[in-house]
């Protein structure tokens, strides 16, 4: 059992989880079909211009109470009936009211349904609802949590679907296309004999008081026809001001769902199906339900969460989320997956909902961002979840392993900063450049740190001075606040009466808590800058420095470095420790990039490593197989000591702190 192991049974009696691996390879290869369909795609769409125009109306429309009320007003106008409920529970009872005495209802694909639980709780009222969307309708047989919004099957092979329907129809379907036709004549059976159907909504249009539904296997239309009557619900998040930016929602929603440019079949629905053919008099109900109600659940918005409800709920960021491609569909709700559903979970039913559905499974590695249409910030708005489960009082104790594991490192290394503080032999410098390695450094990786020492001397031909302890970013990434700020309180004191010129970290979440975070109160200080080490190395290197020549039997290894989340994603520095690399290794080796690198780079887990070491160990492990399948043969990290700890203990044929 390693340290890390022993450290997770200590503070959370556990040792994580991660998915099963053949439900982990379907999930994978579903997500990289995605992927790649949205690369094939990404041209035909002007994504930048859409997705700018999506934030400003997301950021106009939700939370807008002159638009709902216009909303409902042209609804009502065109013939819908409107019933707004405050919440899940009002709204199941409404749909059980106009449900009435049929026992058999068709679905068709809804998100809120799947909050609200409906099927089971319909079951419970004698009431039989079949889901007409092929991959929910697999979900339904097979019981189990959906993964995707619009492919909840994909952790499910094509084998273990087949024995799923199988068991539930009768069938034995050995083929996808069997699988389908076998589905398909289940679904038909039902749709003949309801006359109830539920559909859920994309959006709402308030100025011309329609509903838009988008939908790919055209079991929509068929519910649209049924003759009886049409359940539609909704939340007030759906409403957008007019048709045209509900289709620009829409088409991004469809791009980032599945890759496609757009869906095969819209449905703009303005009322009940009518004629005035005979005397210029309105029927309703010429084709399809003659009677269409939408169940409106109002949404709160929360001020300081309001980005979160700017979701559109097409799964874009899951995609990309290593935790959740390693964990599944146990890191979010029922309804929705990955970090965004832990917090909506967190704003609907408390902090302790969010906790329990993953908050603390998030590496903030900032995947999520780049692949979301709406460009909602999801890792600052887990550390500020974090921070509301750190103060409520029902999550004080659930969050009390994480505050004591905080405590224990920065104890650790403030220690170790006391201890060589009194060893007379460690003379303390009167160099203007200072080196902070960071707690977890100093904990985790005193190699590290002891060549990154070295390497500051050797390049600047003083020694450095050591600045011991924590900035309290541990604390802050915890979401720990008032911890965060007196740890760096500590800090601060620690270099106001000799500040250094030059404080240079290799830690990126140190980097980003000193000077992006904290940089003005250093600078009033006296500091007068913090450098990355990979800034402060090519500032000093020499432009034909190498570090040795060809080997002599002609071969080069082949060496890759890794992206960090926070240097790469957070501030976007991919060519700085290329260059460094380039200049260094000149004739000694090749540079290979690894097959996710720069902006898609793999998180490496490091943040995981105590509380879910067997999750964390899953994450690196990607990353060093990215890099041996793109044939290198070392991988290189810019020093960070997280990175360089996670990746090194999953076992990488060789892992380097290279140019630090």
């Amino acid at each position: 059992m390693d340290r890390l192991t022993v450290i997770n049974r200590i503070f959370f009696g556990s040792k994580g989880a991660a998915m099963e691996n053949t439900s982990k390879d379907s999930l994978s290869k579903a997500f990289d079909t995605v992927i790649k369909r949205q690369g094939e795609n990404k041209a035909r769409l002007p994504l930048s211009r859409m997705r700018e125009r999506l934030v400003k109306n997301r950021t106009d429309s939700v939370g807008n109470g002159k638009l709902l009320g216009e909303a409902i007003e042209n609804l009502e106008k065109n013939g819908f009936r409107v019933r707004e409920v405050e919440g899940i529970e009002e709204a199941l009872g409404c749909v059980v009211e106009e449900i009435g005495r049929e026992r058999l209802v068709v679905k068709s694909k809804s998100n809120l349904s799947k909050e609200m639980r409906l099927r089971e709780a319909m079951a419970g009222k004698g009431i039989e609802v079949v889901e007409t969307d092929i991959g929910d309708r697999i979900v339904q047989f097979a019981d189990c949590r959906p993964t995707h919004p619009t492919g909840p099957a994909s952790h499910l092979s094509v084998e273990e679907i087949a024995a799923i329907v199988s068991e539930e129809t009768g069938e034995i379907p050995s083929t996808a296309e069997d699988i389908i036709e076998v589905l398909l004549s289940d679904i038909k059976k039902a749709l003949a004999a309801a006359r109830v159907g539920i559909t859920g909504v994309n959006a709402i249009a308030a100025r011309e008081g329609s509903v838009v539904i988008a939908h790919n296997e055209g079991n929509v239309s068929e519910i649209l026809r049924l003759p009886g009557k049409l359940i539609m619900l909704a939340d007030t998040n759906k409403i957008y001001e007019n048709i045209e930016d509900s289709l620009n929602m829409v088409k991004l929603q469809t791009y980032y769902a599945t890759g496609a440019v757009t869906t095969s079949q819209i449905n703009i629905v303005s009322g009940p199906t009518k004629t005035a053919d005979i005397e210029k008099k309105l029927f309703y109900g010429i084709h399809g339900p003659k009677e269409m109600v939408l169940i409106l659940v109002r949404r709160d918005v929360r001020e300081d969460f309001s980005e979160v409800s700017r979701c559109i709920g097409c799964g874009g960021c899951i995609l990309e989320c290593p935790v959740y491609l390693a964990k599944g569909a146990s890191f979010g709700t029922y309804y929705k997956q990955g970090g965004i559903g832990t917090l909506e979970s967190g704003l609907k039913q408390g902090a302790k909902a969010s906790v329990e559905n993953g908050l603390y499974d998030c590496t903030r590695c900032g995947a999520c961002v780049m692949n979301c249409p709406a460009s909602i910030d999801i890792p600052s708005f887990v550390t500020k979840m974090r921070e509301v489960a750190a103060e409520e009082e029902e999550t004080r104790s659930v969050v009390k392993p994480y505050r004591a594991l905080a405590r224990s490192v920065v104890f650790a290394s403030s220690v170790k900063g006391v201890i060589k503080k009194l060893n007379p032999l460690s003379a303390q410098t009167v160099s203007g450049i200072a080196y902070f390695p960071g707690c977890v450094s100093t904990v985790s990786t005193p190699g590290l740190k002891k060549d990154i020492t070295d390497i500051i001397r050797k390049i600047s031909g003083k020694e450095p001075r050591i600045i011991e302890g924590c900035c309290g970013g541990v604390y802050e990434s915890l979401g720990f606040k008032k911890d965060y700020e007196a740890a760096f309180e500590r800090f601060l004191k620690g270099v106001e009466g000799n500040p250094p010129e030059k404080i240079i970290v290799s830690c990126p979440h140190c980097y980003d808590v000193l000077w992006n975070k904290k940089g003005e109160r250093l600078k009033s200080a006296g500091v007068g800058e913090v450098l990355r080490m990979t800034e402060f190395v090519l500032s000093r290197l020499p432009a034909d420095a190498v570090t040795r020549k060809y080997r002599e039997d002609g071969k080069r290894q082949k060496i890759a470095y890794h992206d960090s989340c926070i240097f790469g994603r957070g501030f976007k520095l991919y060519d700085e420790p290329r260059k460094i690399l380039e200049r260094l290794c000149g004739g000694s080796f090749e540079m290979v990039e690894t097959e996710r690198e720069r902006e898609r780079g793999l998180c490496c887990g490091f943040s995981l490593s105590a509380s879910a070491p067997i999750l964390a160990r899953a994450l690196a492990g990607k990353v060093n197989l990215s890099a041996r399948n793109s044939g290198a043969d070392i991988l290189v990290t810019s020093g960070c000591p997280g990175c360089f700890h996670a990746l090194k203990n999953a076992g990488a044929g060789h892992t380097a702190a290279g140019t630090h």
